[in-house]
């Protein structure tokens, strides 16, 4: 399989990053209930999982969607599950902004639901991204330039 475009991947986890802050910021409070206490509540979640997932890709651009996909989902869910445990030193780790932010500090099963739909909306933008028209790599040395070797 040809490599993804890595640029690709790469220009979409800042925005990633900034949606997910921007929603962060609006979860304090938030009704559930409502359209927009949905997404804040449950949309950074996704978005985190999204992130993790496009790493992954970026890491391994020769990787097929579903490998990274599940590679990542489980990644996610493992690092979701130790907010069960106090092994040392995780609660020591959680101190830390960013790896409180990482990993998490409470479990919640939704937490599980939004790793879900984070695998199905990433394996859709793989998806998309491995399927995208590539422009045609020029060579230097003109058109011709492999043809002769």
């Amino acid at each position: 399989m040809p490599a993804r475009p890595r640029r690709i991947v790469l220009a979409l986890l800042p925005l990633i990053v900034a949606l997910g802050l921007v929603l962060r910021r609006l979860r304090p409070g938030a009704d559930p209930s409502t359209l927009q206490g949905f997404i804040s509540t449950y949309a950074p979640d996704t978005l985190w999982g999204i992130l993790i997932t496009m790493c992954l890709a970026a890491a391994f651009p020769r990787w097929r969607p579903l490998r990274v996909t599940l590679t990542a989902l489980a990644l996610t869910t493992a690092i979701e599950l130790t907010q069960l445990t106090s092994v040392t030193p995780l609660p020591w780790l959680r101190s830390f902004a960013v790896p409180r932010f990482l990993l998490g500090t409470q479990f919640a099963w939704t937490d599980i639901a939004c790793l879900l739909a984070a695998a199905a909306i990433s394996f859709a933008l793989l998806h998309l991204i491995d399927r995208a028209p590539r422009r045609p790599v020029h060579s230097p040395h003109g058109p011709d330039h492999r043809a002769t070797r």
